[in-house]
Parts: structure tokens; C-alpha cells; sequence
């Protein structure tokens, strides 16, 4: 194979082994980069971690010079200094810290690849902070991206703006873990009710609820099959103490918030529901980036219904799959219901890393 046993680190703000979406995204692409005979390290906690030491990994705290030396980047050039790779990967990498590594990469021919999954705004910042993340992502977008060897980019937003750098390669999964191949059922899924899966953050500038709770609570007074809308990830004090979150009067029957929740047992809720749903502004971050949760979802053929979002509409093309709004308050709550009561329980291999491999083999020519 290409990769002629060849070193890779990568250095960013992922949490290993699998604590952040980060994490999933890295190690998924390590295992494409060692299907191509690529040895392939980490960067974790200021330490040199191989590929096969992962499941031994926990995450632990930061002193503040260790935090320190992060910021500007110190830890990653040791760590390059120490293993002598041929490329070094930066996920999503700070500017300043990014700079710094990029410099050093540069002085010792080790060439340097951009991880780029996201182009953040500054919603939700003030004052200097606002200031500082502008300076940040842009000076990463519009300049470090575009000094390297390539770009993996996750939709085809960034991959356009990258132009022949950019390799594109959505987020991966691999179904040979056992995780993939959880049985239907959760304790917070009731199968008497229609089941509504939402997983992940929402906020302004991400995902909405609002509108597809206010459909629920109305449908549910026609006096046919119920449903509920299962929020997976937080606690419903989490919720309603969020700034951006609001949940319309009378929802009590119509929610249920699991709180706090492992990666397994979010693969579970989503083998268990029938549906899973978010709709997300036509923002810049939205059209950047891809959700994660959609990909889990798609592999473990859970319907899918959301807004024409980054670059879903071109998995969303047999109704069976999911579908398309054009707003929460166009849903037809009783057909879509009428439509996936039934569901299927397979596994699409369409994210799976390897069959992702000739666009991950692009990345190294």
C-alpha cells in the first residue's frame, strides 16, 4: 500500500478516545490513514499516544503551563521534535498554536495537513472574547488553511472554497465495532409512542426544537398514537436555564430529557426511536460543517428528518432515508408518522472509513 509505514501525528482539541466529536472524527480517520499502511499518533495531554494505545487513554486535566505551552503550541512541536513524522495533522487548530507548528513544520520539511470541520462565527461572544474568536477563525480559514499540503475538508461548502487543496471527506465511522451493533432499546423510550430522537446541542445559530414541540403538543390532542420527543444529552433544568432555549406550555407529556449520556447509549436511543430530527439555520457555520449525529443516525438506518443543511440532501434522496423542510412549521406530523412507524434496523455502510479510502489516499499526493 501507499503509506510505506510512514508517520502521522495529529494535534488538535480532541478528547480521546471518544469523549467529543472530535475524538470520533480523528480516530476514525487514523484507522483510514493506517488502512493505508500509515503508522498514526496522537497528541494527548502533552504525550505521544500510537494508534493501538487508544482504549488505554483517559483524559485528564491540564496544568496551567501545560495549558500555556498548548496554546502556542509548544507540546505539538516536542512531540514532533521526539517522533520525526512526515506529516502532522492539525484538527481545527488555534491560529496562534497553528502559526507556531506550521513555522516549525515548515524549517524541518514535515509536511502539514488542515482537519477543517467547522467555520465558526461569533455568535454568542462579547467584548474581547468576540474580538479574539473572530481574529482566530478567520486568520485559520482564510490564511493558515490555505498554506498547506492539503485540506481535508468535511462538506462540500469548504471543500469549493478550498479549491484543489482540499480533499473532501465527511465524517467517518467504523461499523466493525461492536457499538454499531447495539439491540433496539432504552429506558427512555416508551415503543406505545411515536419516538422523536433530538441528540446534541441546541442553541442560537444551531439547532431549533421550539416549532417541532408546539406540532407535538397539538397533534397529541387529535387522539391518535401519541408522540414524544426524546432529548438526549441534557437535563431538563440544563435545558431551561440554556439562553437559548425556550419549551412551549404544556410540553410535560410531550418531552422527555435523558440527561447525561454515553456514546453507546446514544447509539441505542437512536436503534430505538423512530425518527430522528434537528432543522438548523442556512448560516455560514451550518453550510460549513456536517452533523455528526446525522451520520450515526444514517448508519444505523434511523429516518432522518432535518432542513437542507451542508451537504445532507444528497444522502436524502429515497424516502425511506428521511426527507426535507423547509420549516418546523410545515411539518406534517401525520404523515410522517403514517410514513416510518415501521422502520428498518440495518446498517448503511456509506460512512464507513473504508470506503472511504481512495479520497483519504488523495490527502498524501
Amino acid at each position: 500500500m501507499t503509506g510505506n509505514n510512514r508517520k502521522v501525528l495529529y494535534v488538535g482539541g480532541f478528547k480521546l478516545p471518544d469523549l467529543n466529536a472530535a475524538a470520533h472524527r480523528v480516530v476514525n480517520l487514523g484507522k483510514a490513514f493506517s488502512a493505508l499502511s500509515y503508522n498514526v499518533y496522537y497528541m494527548h495531554c502533552g504525550n505521544i499516544i500510537k494508534q493501538s494505545e487508544l482504549d488505554e487513554v483517559e483524559h485528564i486535566g491540564l496544568s496551567r503551563i501545560a495549558r500555556f505551552k498548548k496554546l502556542l503550541g509548544l507540546d505539538a512541536i516536542a512531540g514532533i521534535r521526539k517522533l520525526k513524522p512526515n506529516y502532522v495533522v492539525l484538527y481545527n487548530y488555534w491560529s496562534v498554536s497553528f502559526a507556531f507548528v506550521f513555522l516549525y513544520c515548515k524549517l524541518n520539511k514535515v509536511k502539514v495537513i488542515s482537519d477543517c470541520t467547522e467555520w465558526y462565527g461569533v455568535i454568542g461572544y462579547r467584548g474581547v472574547k468576540k474580538l479574539a474568536k473572530f481574529i482566530d477563525t478567520e486568520v485559520r480559514m482564510r490564511v493558515l488553511n490555505k498554506l498547506c499540503f492539503k485540506v481535508i475538508s468535511i462538506s462540500t461548502y469548504l471543500h469549493s472554497y478550498y479549491g484543489h487543496k482540499s480533499v473532501l471527506i465527511p465524517p467517518l465511522v467504523d461499523v466493525d465495532e461492536a457499538k454499531w451493533n447495539v439491540k433496539a432499546g432504552s429506558e427512555f423510550v416508551n415503543p406505545k409512542y411515536f419516538n422523536i430522537l433530538y441528540s446534541g446541542n441546541v442553541g442560537y445559530g444551531k439547532d431549533s426544537l421550539y416549532g417541532l414541540i408546539e406540532k407535538v403538543i397539538e397533534y397529541n390532542k387529535s387522539g391518535k398514537r401519541k408522540i414524544r420527543v426524546i432529548i438526549a444529552g441534557t437535563t431538563r433544568l440544563e435545558f431551561e436555564t440554556s439562553k437559548f432555549n425556550y419549551l412551549p406550555k404544556g410540553e410535560e407529556q410531550a418531552v422527555v430529557f435523558t440527561g447525561r449520556l454515553t456514546h453507546d447509549e446514544v447509539l441505542m436511543l437512536n436503534q430505538a426511536c423512530d425518527i430522528l430530527y434537528f432543522y438548523r439555520p442556512a448560516i455560514k457555520a451550518n453550510k460549513a460543517g456536517f452533523p455528526t449525529k446525522f451520520v450515526e443516525a444514517y448508519t444505523l438506518d434511523l429516518p432522518i428528518i432535518t432542513n437542507d443543511v451542508s451537504d445532507v440532501s444528497k444522502y436524502l434522496q429515497i424516502e425511506s432515508k428521511g426527507r426535507l423542510i423547509e420549516s418546523p412549521e410545515k411539518l406534517n406530523l401525520e404523515e410522517i408518522v403514517g410514513v416510518y412507524s415501521c422502520r428498518d434496523h440495518g446498517l448503511d455502510l456509506s460512512f464507513h472509513f473504508k470506503n472511504h479510502l481512495v479520497s483519504v489516499k488523495q490527502l498524501f499526493h
